[in-house]
């Protein structure tokens, strides 16, 4: 507060005492007079005691009350001194509380006290005044803590308007909701006319009470009731447009943008509660708007900096995107040699299609970088001519796939380079080839500890009688086209793609005779992965049915053209896609005049004489004709063996055994040529792989005994 604490406590003492003061003896006091002079049944020495107790009690009341008053008041403005002004607030807004429970206190100690006088001075109980005592203060203490309430707040709003008191927020403050108020104050004036009507009733039942001119009487009740309604009703209003009025105020300078306004939180209600909101929202506007002003005065000097910035950045981004194209590209240039075919037979045609997802641009070049591979050349294994073809699928996007898909392509072109160069590579068989190719490309592919991974599938096409040997490394199966139908091609067998390690590595070969007229088409898992949609979620819905890819084959007869197109109209691509045909024979009518059952026939003769060297070859002619018959395999390694031909029937031995793991006679014939050629590990090896399939086999345990091993057929293993 401004100037001395003093002097502003002696001001607010005084408006305070002579306001309060001034209701009292206006409605209160004429009140109880008239009620106890007129209403309550005495003589006239009786009414001038009671007058006289009533004026004792009254002036010692009214003199406890200011003096409470100056010293409570001093008690706040000591708060001043010790600059405790939230404290001082907080005393101030509890303050017209206060003095509604000090005036009850008056009148409930005072009324009493009146009444003990009158009987000390006449000596005597007079019960139908003493009576009237709870009338009474029901008529006018509920009235008068209503009015000094509402007058109280009244003058203390000078004072809390100023200074840093107008918007200080008190905390712990009790407050008195409106409604409580305004309910008190109802009560409290219905109370009045209530209580008088209730007593005179009584009066009336029991005859103590005769009123003179009772139009006098009502007349002047009237006015004595008028008077604290008018009073209350003024009080209560002027209490609610002083709230709504300061609101108003404010929320009008806002809308003529000053800022530099504040609300005066000076009641201990909704109106104070809601000018301190209305404070901490000013405050943030205040704030927003400074920093608005500061944002514009420096606008043009901002919008300067930041599109330097943003300049600087896109050709700090135009650099590392030229600088990522070029590696792109140079990438893409590695990749290319790879993903060719090196083809000249006249009875199996290879077509490619490789579409890789990421496309840039490098200059004046256009390009594009995946990690699908497709690679065919021509190999020559015992003197046989064979197609080799390759569709791979690197793992990851862009540079990563790439740098899969180029270690698969160069291992893969190191595998054929070197069959074509080393004698010793080429005399391997077909079976022999696939194994030791898929061994090479997993040790390369695991050394990466699981970060480079490849899906494929390799194989092997006869050119003169069409066989075909593959393996499928965890990619999606080959499809044959034959006679305008196309399908999976049954039975076959996959293994985990490359650079995954112990999760079932063990080779399995593939094998399928192809007929004249026969297409087969490979390809990556881009051929499955269409977004044919929006799910009502907006996600993406993609294709989930295989099938659709035989359809599209189908209806395009293996053209991977018409295949890709149709690919497309079905829903988008999103992976890098590529696409293998390999046909046989393609336009022939007829299947070349082989008859090698007379082979078999002939074989079969020289085992009855004994000619098992001769047997063994002709078995092996009969497989050069028609490598289906895995038996003639197990006959052809079991007839070299009686023929001491160790090495050569280890050969077809392990060619069935790539063929058909599961035949136990050519594990054991296989063990026991081992056996013979002084591999003991590997013969112990092979018997544990026939125990394990058949415990029980005689022919088993017998080889079992020629190794020294113990008869327990868990031992081996």
């Amino acid at each position: 507060m401004s100037g001395k604490p003093g002097n502003g406590m002696k001001r607010l003492f005084l408006a305070l005492s002579w306001r309060l003061e001034l209701f009292t003896h206006i409605v209160p006091v004429p009140i109880s007079i008239y009620f106890s002079a007129t209403l309550v049944p005495m003589t006239p020495e009786q009414s001038m005691t009671a007058f006289v107790a009533g004026t004792i009690a009254g002036v010692l009341m009214l003199v406890l009350g200011i003096i409470w008053r100056f010293f409570r008041l001093r008690q706040v403005f000591g708060f001043v001194k010790r600059r405790k002004l939230d404290r001082f607030k907080k005393a101030l807004l509890n303050h017209p509380l206060h003095e509604a429970v000090v005036i009850a206190l008056r009148w409930v100690v005072g009324v009493p006290l009146a009444h003990v006088i009158y009987i000390e001075i006449e000596q005597e109980i007079n019960w139908a005044l003493h009576t009237s005592v709870p009338f009474l203060l029901l008529i006018i203490t509920p009235v008068s803590m209503a009015a000094y309430f509402y007058l109280t707040e009244s003058v203390l709003r000078a004072p809390l308007s100023r200074g840093s008191l107008r918007t200080l927020r008190v905390h712990g403050l009790f407050r008195l909701g409106y409604f409580s108020r305004f309910l008190f104050t109802v009560v409290a004036l219905m109370l009045m006319p209530l209580t008088m009507q209730t007593y005179l009733i009584y009066q009336f039942i029991y005859g103590n009470l005769k009123i003179a001119n009772p139009l006098l009487h009502i007349g002047i009740v009237i006015v004595l009731f008028l008077i604290p309604t008018v009073i209350a009703a003024f009080a209560v209003a002027r209490a609610v447009r002083a709230g709504l009025g300061d609101t108003r105020d404010v929320l009008s300078r806002l809308g003529e943008g000053k800022f530099d306004v504040t609300a005066a939180a000076r009641t201990a209600d909704e109106f104070g509660e809601q000018a301190i909101h209305l404070n901490n929202v000013i405050e943030r506007l205040r704030s927003m708007y400074g920093k608005i002003e500061e944002m514009n005065q420096n606008l043009e000097k901002q919008v300067q900096d930041r599109t330097q910035q943003l300049e600087n950045s896109l050709i700090e981004v135009r650099s590392l995107k030229t600088q990522q194209d070029g590696d792109y590209y140079l990438t893409s240039h590695l990749l290319r040699p790879l993903s060719s075919q090196d083809i000249e037979s006249e009875t199996v045609q290879v077509d490619q299609f490789v579409r890789q997802k990421k496309q840039f641009h490098f200059r004046d070049q256009s390009g594009e970088i995946g990690g699908d591979l497709c690679t065919a050349h021509e190999l020559t294994l015992q003197g046989r001519k064979y197609v080799v073809f390759l569709n791979g699928d690197a793992m990851g996007k862009s540079i990563q796939g790439a740098g899969g898909a180029i270690v698969l392509g160069t291992v893969f072109k190191s595998i054929v380079a070197r069959t074509s160069m080393v004698s010793a590579q080429s005399a391997r068989f077909p079976e022999q080839w696939l194994r030791d190719a898929f061994t090479e490309l997993q040790t390369v592919f695991a050394s990466f500890d699981g970060f480079m991974q490849a899906s494929a599938t390799i194989g092997l096409v006869d050119e003169v009688n069409g066989f075909l040997y593959y393996l499928n490394a965890d990619h999606p199966g080959l499809v044959l086209l034959r006679e305008g139908k196309a399908s999976f091609l049954p039975d076959e067998k996959s293994v985990m793609r490359f650079g995954i390690q112990g999760l079932g590595d063990q080779f399995h070969l593939n094998a399928f005779q192809l007929k004249p007229g026969d297409v087969l088409i490979a390809g990556s898992d881009g051929r499955d992965d269409l977004v044919t949609g929006l799910a009502s979620d907006g996600s993406r819905t993609f294709n989930d049915d295989e099938n659709q890819f035989l359809l599209h084959t189908e209806n395009c007869q293996g053209d991977l053209g018409q295949i890709v197109r149709a690919l497309e109209s079905s829903g988008e691509i999103t992976d890098d896609l590529s696409l293998m045909r390999i046909s046989y024979r393609e336009g022939a009518l007829t299947t070349p005049t082989i008859q090698p059952a007379g082979l078999l026939e002939r074989a079969a003769e020289s085992v009855k004489i004994q000619d098992y060297l001769q047997a063994a070859r002709l078995y092996e002619e009969y497989m050069n004709e028609d490598p289906s018959r895995v038996d003639v395999l197990f006959q052809a390694s079991y007839c070299y063996k009686l023929g001491r031909r160790y090495d050569r029937a280890c050969d077809f031995g392990e060619r069935c055994r790539l063929r058909d793991p599961s035949m136990v006679k050519n594990l054991i014939n296989l063990g026991d040529l081992h056996r013979l050629l002084g591999n003991g590990n590997r013969a112990r090896s092979l018997l544990a792989e026939a125990l394990s399939l058949s415990p029980n086999s005689p022919s088993a345990l017998q080889l079992q005994q020629k190794l020294g091993l113990p008869s327990d057929p868990a031992a081996p293993a």
